[in-house]
C-alpha cells in the first residue's frame, strides 16, 4: 500500500508540534456542532478544521483539543475537561447567557470553587478557581451528578461489613457466651447489617470517598488505640474485645461527626491515617534507639508506639486542615517511605552494624525518602499541594501511534 506524500508531510509538521502540545481527543457523532460549541460558548478557537476527515482542532491554551467523528458515547461522571480560571463570575455568567445548566461547587467556607456543567455530547466539564486539586474537584463531580453513587458508599460498606464480623464475635464472646452456635450466628447476622447500615448511611449522607476514608480512620485508630492500651494495662482478653469493639463504632461516630458537611479529599484523609502509622512506626524506632543494646520491655515498645501515632494523627490533622494533598501524591510519599526503610535494613546487613544503629539506619533513610519525595512530588506538575497544575487523563500524539498521558490545561 501505498503511503500518501501528504500525510508523510503532515506528520512531518505536527509530530514536532505534538512534543510540545497535550492533546485531548473526543469522539463526537456530530463533530461540527460540538465543535461550535466549544468555539461559540466557551471561546476556544479553532485552529484547523479538516473537511474531509471531519475533525476539529481548537486551542485550550498552549494544548490541543481534537473532535473527530465516532459514536456517541453514554455521559459518564468523569470529569473530562477542565479549565482553571481567575474569572468564575465571568465563567458562569457565559454559562447561564448561553442556558446551559451547571452546578457549583463549594467549600467548607462557603466560596464558589468550581463550576460543573456538560457538552452536547454528555461530557462533564468544569471551569476551577486555582488553588484546587483534581482530587477535591473529582469528588464534587461525583456528589453533583445524581446518577452516579457517592463515592464513599461501596468504601465505608466494606469497611463496616468487615468490623461487623468481628463485632458479631467480640460482643457475645466477651459478654459470657461460650456457645459455638451463638458465636457463629452473631457472626454471620453482623457482617451483612453492618455492611448494609454503612452502605445506606453513605447514600443518605452523600459522602464522598474522602469522608467515608476520614470515618474509617477514626474508627481504626481508636480500635488500634483500645486494643494497645488494654494489653499494656494487662486487661482480661473479654474486656479488651469488648471496650475494642465500642471503641470503633464511637470512633466511627465521632469520625462522621467530623466530617458532616466538611470537604474532605480522599487525600486529606489518606494523609490522616498514613501519619498515624507512619507515628507508631517511628515511636518503635526512637524506643529501640533509646534504649541502645540493652532488653527493651514490651509494654515500654507498645507505649512509645501507642502516643507517637496519636502525635501522628494530631500532626497528620493539622496539615490536612491547612491544605489539600492528591490522593497519587500521597501514595508516592508512602511508597518512598518505605522504599527508603527497606533500603535501611539493606545498610545495616552490607555494613553488619551493631546496637542503636540498626534502627537509626532504616529510621534516617525512610525519613529522607519521604522528604524528599515530598518535596519532589510538589514540584512535580498535577501532584502537589492546593495550587499545582491541574491534570486529566488525555491521549498524547506519539511516533507509531497514541499513548494516555496526562493533559495540562489553561483557560486561554
Amino acid at each position: 500500500m501505498r503511503f500518501p506524500v501528504a500525510w508523510m508531510l503532515a506528520a512531518l509538521v505536527l509530530l514536532p508540534a505534538c512534543a510540545r502540545a497535550n492533546v485531548l481527543l473526543l469522539r463526537s457523532p456530530h463533530p461540527e456542532v460540538l465543535a461550535r460549541f466549544y468555539d461559540e460558548r466557551l471561546g476556544l478557537e479553532v485552529l484547523e478544521h479538516d473537511a474531509a476527515s471531519a475533525r476539529i482542532v481548537l486551542a485550550v491554551g498552549a494544548d490541543w483539543l481534537v473532535i473527530a467523528p465516532g459514536r456517541e458515547q453514554p455521559a459518564s461522571p468523569q470529569l473530562r475537561l477542565l479549565l482553571p480560571t481567575d474569572d468564575l463570575v465571568g465563567a458562569r455568567t457565559r454559562l447561564e447567557s448561553g442556558g446551559l445548566r451547571y452546578s457549583e461547587a463549594v467549600d467548607a467556607a462557603g466560596e464558589i470553587r468550581a463550576l460543573y456543567f456538560r457538552d452536547p455530547d454528555g461530557n462533564l466539564l468544569g471551569f476551577a478557581a486555582p488553588g484546587t486539586t483534581r482530587d477535591w474537584l473529582t469528588e464534587w463531580s461525583l456528589r453533583g451528578n445524581d446518577r452516579v453513587p457517592p463515592s464513599g458508599r461501596i468504601e465505608l460498606a466494606i469497611w463496616s461489613g468487615l468490623h461487623g464480623v468481628g463485632l458479631g464475635f467480640a460482643l457475645p464472646y466477651s459478654l459470657g457466651s461460650e456457645s459455638p452456635s451463638v458465636i457463629g450466628l452473631t457472626m454471620m447476622a453482623a457482617g451483612p447489617l453492618a455492611g448494609f447500615a454503612g452502605y445506606h448511611y453513605a447514600g443518605h449522607a452523600r459522602l464522598t470517598r474522602g469522608q467515608a476514608r476520614l470515618i474509617e480512620t477514626c474508627g481504626d485508630f481508636a480500635l488500634w488505640q483500645t486494643v494497645g492500651w488494654g494489653a499494656v494495662a494487662d486487661a482480661d482478653a473479654k474486656d479488651v474485645l469488648l471496650w475494642s469493639s465500642l471503641a470503633t463504632v464511637g470512633g466511627a461516630v465521632v469520625g462522621a461527626l467530623v466530617a458532616h458537611d466538611r470537604t474532605v479529599s480522599a487525600g486529606q484523609a489518606g494523609l490522616v491515617s498514613s501519619a498515624a502509622s507512619w507515628g507508631a512506626w517511628y515511636g518503635l524506632i526512637g524506643r529501640e534507639i533509646a534504649k541502645g543494646s540493652g532488653d527493651v520491655e514490651g509494654d515500654e515498645v507498645l507505649t512509645a508506639m501507642l502516643v507517637t501515632s496519636a502525635g501522628g494523627v494530631l500532626a497528620g490533622g493539622v496539615a490536612a486542615a491547612l491544605g489539600d494533598i492528591e490522593e497519587s501524591r500521597r501514595r508516592w510519599i508512602n511508597f518512598a517511605g518505605i522504599l527508603g526503610t527497606a533500603c535501611g535494613f539493606g545498610l545495616d546487613l552490607v555494613l553488619q552494624v551493631d546496637d542503636a544503629a540498626v534502627w537509626a539506619i532504616p529510621g534516617a533513610t525512610g525519613l529522607g525518602s519521604m522528604a524528599f519525595a515530598t518535596y519532589r512530588t510538589h514540584r512535580t506538575r498535577g501532584m502537589g499541594w492546593a495550587g499545582g497544575t491541574e491534570t486529566s487523563p488525555a491521549v498524547r500524539l506519539a511516533p507509531g501511534g497514541m499513548r494516555l498521558e496526562l493533559l495540562r490545561l489553561s483557560l486561554p
